[in-house]
């Protein structure tokens, strides 16, 4: 049997390629602001929701011209492709380094259709629409949880990433024996 290693495509260096990302998901928070020195930044908070996995969080931030565009085209809950470069933030010590990704593009995903299970089966409960909107519902819900505005959710139709997201904030506010 052949070792892993003797099955890899050998492909030559591109120094272009040495910091690229690609991430696909859905918006959770845009913040537009004006940097110091007069450059526009947005701000993106992107979820990845994987089925039977936790929802992974990336900061993102667009700059100028992306910024603007972005700003005026996107909404919370929207799928979006970033494509872009990691940017590591130097933290005060004694803290880990924090990382983001300076979007070099950004693009709206089309949805078409009902979401579909592997089976085929349309998921439980309303239109795609009305699924988009229960998706930025519980966004909303995760970026403020002890906020004053909070929509009526039912857990038993919500997507799935939502479950796992509770279990974290049910985590959180426990009490601590000391």
């Amino acid at each position: 049997m052949a070792s892993l290693a003797s099955r890899l495509e050998e492909v030559p260096f591109e120094p272009e390629l040495q910091n690229r990302v690609t991430l696909t998901g859905n918006v959770g928070k845009l913040t537009l602001k004006r940097a110091d020195d007069g450059h526009q930044q947005l701000f993106i908070s992107l979820a990845i929701n994987r089925p039977n996995s936790s929802t992974m969080w990336f900061d993102v931030c667009a700059w100028d011209q992306l910024a603007k565009l972005a700003a005026s085209s996107l909404q919370v809950g929207a799928q979006i492709r970033v494509e872009g470069f990691i940017q590591a933030l130097a933290p005060p010590p004694p803290n880990p380094a924090k990382y983001r990704v300076i979007a070099r593009g950004i693009q709206r995903i089309a949805r078409s259709g009902p979401a579909q299970q592997g089976d085929g089966s349309v998921r439980s409960g309303g239109t795609q629409a009305g699924k988009e909107q229960e998706e930025k519902l519980w966004m909303n819900f995760f970026e403020n949880p002890s906020g004053p505005q909070r929509p009526a959710l039912w857990v038993e139709s919500s997507p799935d990433w939502v479950k796992t997201e509770l279990q974290k904030l049910d985590a959180q506010s426990q009490p601590t024996d000391l």
